[in-house]
């Protein structure tokens, strides 16, 4: 068994996948969103090895949509990568793209898709204030 076969064994899979595809979605991974990204995991109750983490973040992802078919799991998915893309205090217009186009495969209206990023802003605004 290799370093990151707890990944691919993991039942929130797909999540971890979408969450590095939007930390490389601007083409650059920051250390806050490895850290928020981690912090999640953790709160799942996954057991994260945080070198083979980082390392894995790291590496450049392939250019595809994670498989998602429940409607609760690509909504929550959804929420989480717009909530990893502010993790750096920005939500760049390139990590928009790859989460719109996310939402449009998985039949996710934009109306849905805004209200998702509307709340999220509005949070992570919220904590930049405090």
């Amino acid at each position: 068994m290799n370093n990151v076969d707890w990944i691919e064994l993991s039942p929130h899979a797909s999540l971890i996948h979408a969450l590095r595809a939007v930390a490389w979605a601007d083409h650059v991974v920051e250390d806050e969103e490895i850290i928020w990204a981690s912090q999640l995991l953790e709160r799942l109750g996954v057991e994260v090895n945080q070198e083979v983490f980082r390392h894995w973040m790291n590496t450049r992802p392939p250019d595809r949509s994670p498989e998602e078919s429940d409607t609760f799991n690509r909504l929550f998915l959804l929420d989480e990568a717009v909530r990893l893309a502010w993790a750096d205090g920005s939500y760049d217009a390139t990590e928009r793209k790859r989460i719109a186009r996310w939402a449009r495969q998985w039949s996710v209206s934009d109306a849905k898709l805004e209200a998702i990023e509307a709340d999220v802003a509005a949070s992570a605004n919220s904590e930049l204030l405090e």
